[in-house]
């Protein structure tokens, strides 16, 4: 079954998400040891049924795969839980608390009752859905009250208070690093600017198929998919976003082969991969098959391999001159062309490597995350993709993206980017 979640009308819960106004599920969370299986009708009945509500203290909200618990009054994501199926229904395969202590700080401290007690709630709410008064339902409930009374009998003597955060200067969402730079890139591609002075949010910045496809690499590895499946469900969900004619007619034809393309498509997707992998070896097999997938050509395949060998680099305290030498050494770029040098004849170009090696002279001339957005403005090439691809090197080399770009960017993007960058951070942080 598959849900249109952003065709009006397609999925109700995703209209309530909308007009509820939740913040995406954050990136501080508590595993919860959840076994719950659903029969395919049940989990049918979940999927297209209305919100429940027990006296507006919860809501539930189905973002296909995930099924949110929500406090209305709060407008926040409490209990996250994935369902994958098992071949004769669905089970949960993963289910969080949020802890983040902004907005879940009256859960007080964790403990292996608190744990019990989140995946009782998380059982009802489930049960409020699918079996509305069943006999199961009422076992649930009847097995919470003890557990209620305790929690809050510690709660009165040891009150737990709303923690103050200090907002960090950085954001450590390092997937972050290529949507930014994505969105910032995208007001001035092939537009032939030369100017670093630039500002980087304009009215007409916005997220394209590097941010929808850099997602969908990153979904291929949380719920271990076919890359070529979660892309063409990515690309599906959101086309027009600048993708290229050939990856377009492939997105749509769930039988196409490679195409043989040489084009910086597999580079601009290949940031999580660099931020997942356990060793070089691993990332470059990753790579290769994140791209071959549809840019079959060698010259496709070494820019994503590049560009994800960088950010494993950057990620793992590389020095520059290191992360320069393992390029030239695995890839056969030379990285010894200076901006300088480069910036007064460059031309755009979504060939791999005629824009990955200068993507990541960007980053190398750069001395933090903004420099290295402004040096790829500054080429007036493919910035859009120039700036996922040094955008996620950056973010990895220096933890993170500025919090005044975030703050920026984020409300230009879907929820489904926002939860899908919070998921991956919360596994690959």
């Amino acid at each position: 079954m598959t849900i249109d979640n952003d065709r009006p009308g397609s999925n109700p819960f995703r209209v309530a998400t909308r007009a509820g106004g939740y913040k995406p599920f954050p990136v501080e969370r508590i595993a919860v040891p959840l076994e719950l299986s659903l029969t395919k009708a049940e989990y049918e009945r979940l999927a297209y049924g209305w919100c429940a509500e027990q006296g507006n203290s919860w809501q539930i909200v189905f973002e296909e795969p995930w099924l949110l618990v929500c406090r209305p009054a709060q407008r926040t994501c409490i209990y996250a839980m994935r369902f994958e199926s098992d071949g004769v229904g669905y089970a949960v395969t993963e289910a969080y608390r949020n802890n983040n202590p902004q907005e879940a700080w009256f859960f007080g401290p964790v403990s292996s009752l608190r744990l019990k007690y989140s995946a009782l709630v998380m059982q009802i709410n489930v049960e409020s859905v699918v079996n509305l008064n069943g006999e199961r339902l009422k076992a649930l409930m009847a097995e919470s009250h003890p557990l209620a009374r305790i929690l809050n009998s510690e709660a009165k003597a040891n009150p737990t208070k709303l923690v103050e955060r200090v907002t960090p200067a950085i954001d450590p969402r390092r997937l972050m690093g290529a949507i930014a730079g994505d969105v910032i890139g995208s007001t001035y591609e092939a537009l032939g600017e030369k100017r670093r002075d630039v500002a980087l949010i304009t009215p007409f910045s916005k997220f394209t198929d590097d941010t929808a496809m850099t997602c969908a690499v990153a979904e291929g590895i949380l719920l271990e998919r076919p890359f070529a499946q979660s892309m063409r469900r990515w690309g599906r969900r959101y086309p027009m976003r600048g993708y290229g004619q050939s990856f377009e007619r492939w997105l749509q034809d769930d039988a196409a082969e490679p195409y043989g393309s040489y084009g910086n498509g597999g580079a601009m997707r290949a940031s999580a991969i660099g931020l997942c992998c356990p060793t070089m070896e691993d990332v470059m097999a990753m790579a290769e098959g994140s791209a071959e997938c549809s840019h079959g050509h060698p010259e496709g395949i070494k820019g994503a391999q590049a560009a994800a060998l960088a950010v494993w680099l950057a990620r793992n305290k590389a020095t520059k001159g290191d992360i320069k030498k393992e390029i030239k050494s695995r890839i056969g770029y030379e990285l010894s062309r200076p901006l300088a040098t480069i910036r007064p004849e460059y031309k755009w170009s979504a060939e791999a490597q005629y824009s990955v090696p200068e993507a990541i002279q960007c980053f190398l001339e750069a001395e933090n995350y903004e420099e290295t957005l402004r040096n790829v403005l500054s080429l007036g090439g493919d910035t859009d993709t120039m700036g996922a691809i040094a955008g996620g090197i950056a973010a990895a080399y220096w933890d993170g993206v500025p919090m005044e770009i975030v703050t920026e960017v984020e409300p230009l993007l879907p929820v489904n980017v926002v939860e899908t960058v919070n998921h991956f951070s919360a596994r690959y942080l």
